[in-house]
């Protein structure tokens, strides 16, 4: 990670609108650091 790359907090990033920002941001260089309301299981952790 260089840190002298701009940086940005995006949330919603799982899917949609804050998917696409981080997407277009990340492609212009820049580091994104995204936030999802429910972080998805892993496979061998989910109940059903």
């Amino acid at each position: 990670m260089n840190p002298s790359l701009p940086a940005l907090v995006i949330t919603g990033v799982s899917s949609g609108l804050g998917l696409a920002t981080a997407r277009a941001f990340v492609g212009r260089g820049y580091r994104v650091f995204g936030s999802v309301r429910t972080p998805p299981m892993p496979p061998a952790c989910k109940l059903s």
